[in-house]
């Protein structure tokens, strides 16, 4: 009998406790009993501008998600079609609508204004320059509308014309591709006898990056180069520039004693270019 004991006490303890648990109030979570009350719907976004950053998986797609209900809501971004679908309550819905509208905005349009002109004579250079009052500081050269104009009157001057002139309209932060000469391809060894990738020898390769310094007015330029008459085996030439919107860059630099080019780079935030002339 007395053997008994211990199990018909541990049997009392329980219901005890049981019967406590039972008498206290139920806690209840109004925002996970808001999320089950609420109907699920779908909604799907187009989005114009900023695709590549949810593809990438950057910050805006982080964003994006931490605004849907944990375990309920979810998002999905189709990239060939642009759209982005989401599923959650309507009011996280119209939180995920005011996010993306806020993102999604063109970014800021410039216009590149690109001259390309051969030189055979480095005097050219230093002719053409001076006339403007400035110097090439390790092969680069700021000028202002008037100076340049005043370079290019003088390179004229001295039969060095302007090989292409293209104009193009880049997005900011965006890679802006660039080709300037004919279709014409030809390969050259490289001194350790390996095959370059070819070029043309009366062509240039250009990829520009521009961003926006904002409330500056400034654009600065990540520039990537390839040319034969920067660098006999086609090498890439890269230069980083920070310019005021219509400020020209000239960068010059010879492969050989006789064999050389200059580059004008004129960036203009097409919202002033109505103020900022560019020179031709």
């Amino acid at each position: 009998m007395n053997a008994k004991l211990p199990v018909l006490s541990f049997l009392l303890t329980m219901c005890a406790m049981l019967s406590a648990q039972q008498s206290q109030p139920a806690v209840v979570d109004a925002a996970a009993l808001r999320v089950v009350t609420q109907p699920i719907q779908q909604r799907s976004f187009c989005i114009r501008f900023v695709g590549s950053q949810i593809t990438n998986r950057t910050s805006l797609l982080g964003d994006l998600t931490a605004l849907l209900t944990p375990n309920v809501g979810s998002i999905e971004y189709f990239a060939s079609q642009q759209v982005l679908v989401a599923k959650d309550t309507v009011e996280v819905l119209d939180a995920v609508a005011a996010a993306i509208a806020k993102a999604d905005v063109q970014p800021t349009q410039i216009l590149l204004d690109i001259r390309f002109v051969k030189l055979t004579n480095p005097q050219d250079v230093v002719r053409a320059l001076a006339g403007s009052g400035q110097s090439c500081q390790e092969g680069v050269a700021v000028l202002d509308a008037e100076q340049v104009k005043t370079v290019l009157l003088r390179l004229k001057e001295g039969h060095a014309g302007i090989t292409q002139a293209p104009q193009l309209v880049a997005l900011a932060d965006q890679v802006a591709s660039i080709f300037i000469g004919n279709n014409k391809r030809s390969a050259r060894v490289l001194p350790d006898g390996g095959a370059a990738t070819p070029l043309d020898p009366d062509s240039i390769d250009i990829a520009v990056t521009p961003s926006v310094q904002a409330g500056t007015g400034r654009v600065a330029l990540n520039l990537q180069l390839r040319s034969l008459f920067t660098s006999l085996d086609g090498a890439v030439l890269s230069q980083s520039l920070l310019l005021a919107s219509g400020q020209t860059a000239v960068l010059q630099k010879f492969a050989a004693a006789d064999v050389g080019a200059m580059l004008f780079v004129t960036p203009c935030i097409i919202d002033e270019s109505k103020k900022a002339k560019l020179p031709r």
